[in-house]
């Protein structure tokens, strides 16, 4: 399951999982008046990492605190309301943005849903999930241990941090606000935390067999097989993981049908205009996120991406198949998808799998200008400049700058590139948002008030 995050891009999450189990272990030295450096450098990164330390260290650090409670005086806690502080201070370059920009994410229902514990038990019972479960029993061996030593609150930090984890994992998708952080993936932290728990139930393991083997050799023997099944379990089990499930396990370059397919249509788009490539599993294209790349190699505007499933308002753009500017492929006609295009001035389409490129063939109402199946490509009759939906206004774009040149007798006109808060221009002329069609996201909408040129910056 781990692999998943692997897969997806996810490591920041992964890392940042690890990061607060050693955050949680740093704030009971603070209890314990030792050094406070760590703990207010690598908290504040562990936010920075990924801002999903908010949902793991509130659980863990409660507990922490309610062992220590008689070490918790008023120095103590100024420390940790400064750490809070810190946190918010250090993160607060991409937590202004953040809110800032809420209101353009949509319902996540896809990634990391795990549908309650049925579906929490069906996933730890499968195969590829011995590995976890082991550690499970570990942990539970080592909870066990803890107890008759009279030593349970030392672990209970963490115990808490793994069921919370649990918790969140099996019943994420039915708590508001959690099921947008697809709390599948909190499964993995749930593991990290029963770490330390499955070290003492592990060291208790090995005494025992120790204790039952004869002679040095043996204890020996025993002690070498552990150390190499520790170094098994970790990087050659996983690449060996990663081999038989994604059929590799890392790429540097393009598979010899997905190379060629880029320069076909390399060589066969160049500007004015905008390619419509179907965003589809990276599958379809050799294991590579390809729209996200298409941009820098071809030098043309591209619409939709740069990743699948992104659940942004500007996915409304993205073409697959099950969905294209708001509904199925297959329930477009010819006119309406054309209404559409000529909206975003697409002027080639890209598709990745068959059963796209035969409806998509059905609407246009021709075969591809080229085809290597699966991947094939149209060329779309450019738009009259006097029939665009935008009129005659002609726009240079660059990093952070449109560059506008359009009729500066013009009581106003709308330009072919979304609308985003904060975007700016030259005077005198002044910029709106305004809608088209059912697109979620507005257009920029430019009164020239006289200007032939305008430069919209943000």
């Amino acid at each position: 399951y781990a692999g998943d995050f692997r897969y997806a891009g996810m490591f920041a999450f992964v890392f940042a999982s690890h990061l607060c189990f050693l955050v949680v272990g740093l704030l009971r030295q603070v209890a314990r008046r030792k050094s406070t450096k760590a703990f207010f450098v690598l908290g504040p990164i562990a936010f920075l990492i990924h801002p999903t330390a908010a949902v793991m260290l509130p659980v863990p650090f409660a507990f922490s605190i309610g062992i220590d409670q008689r070490r918790w005086r008023n120095r103590r806690w100024a420390l940790l309301v400064g750490w809070c502080a810190a946190v918010l201070l250090i993160n607060f370059l991409w937590l202004k943005p953040f809110f800032e920009y809420v209101w353009l994410k949509t319902t996540t229902e896809l990634y990391y849903q795990i549908p309650g514990w049925n579906g929490l038990v069906r996933l730890l019972l499968k195969p590829t999930c011995a590995i976890a479960l082991a550690m499970m029993a570990l942990a539970i061996t080592g909870v066990v241990r803890l107890s008759k030593q009279g030593r349970l609150t030392i672990g209970l930090p963490a115990l808490a941090a793994a069921l919370f984890m649990f918790f969140i994992a099996g019943w994420g998708v039915y708590l508001p606000g959690i099921d947008q952080m697809e709390p599948g993936r909190f499964l993995l932290s749930a593991f990290v935390f029963l770490t330390p728990l499955a070290g003492v139930g592990t060291h208790w393991v090995i005494g025992a067999l120790a204790s039952v083997a004869r002679g040095e050799e043996s204890r020996g023997a025993l002690r070498s097989c552990v150390v190499v099944s520790i170094v098994l379990i970790t990087l050659p089990l996983s690449l060996l993981e990663s081999k038989a499930f994604y059929r590799h396990t890392i790429t540097t370059s393009l598979q010899p049908n997905v190379a060629s397919m880029v320069s076909e249509v390399s060589s066969r788009i160049e500007p004015p205009g905008r390619l419509m490539i179907e965003d589809c599993h990276a599958i379809h294209y050799g294991d590579v996120h390809l729209p996200a790349l298409l941009p820098l190699i071809t030098g043309v505007e591209q619409i939709g991406g740069p990743y699948p499933h992104t659940f942004l308002l500007y996915y409304f753009t993205s073409f697959r198949w099950e969905e294209t500017f708001g509904r199925a492929l297959d329930q477009w006609d010819r006119e309406s998808l054309q209404t559409y295009l000529s909206l975003y001035d697409v002027r080639w389409i890209v598709t990745a799998t068959s059963r796209s490129m035969n409806v998509l063939a059905g609407i246009v109402g021709r075969p591809p200008d080229w085809s290597q199946p699966p991947y094939a490509m149209w060329r779309l009759d450019p738009i009259p400049s006097s029939e665009q939906p935008g009129g005659s206004a002609v726009v240079d774009s660059g990093l952070n700058r449109l560059v506008v040149h359009g009729d500066a007798s013009s009581d106003g006109y709308f330009i072919q590139y979304h609308w985003v808060p904060g975007l700016k221009c030259s005077g005198p002329a002044r910029i709106s948002p305004v809608r088209r069609f059912d697109d979620p996201v507005p257009f920029i909408y430019v009164e020239p008030n006289g200007a032939g040129v305008v430069t919209i910056t943000y």
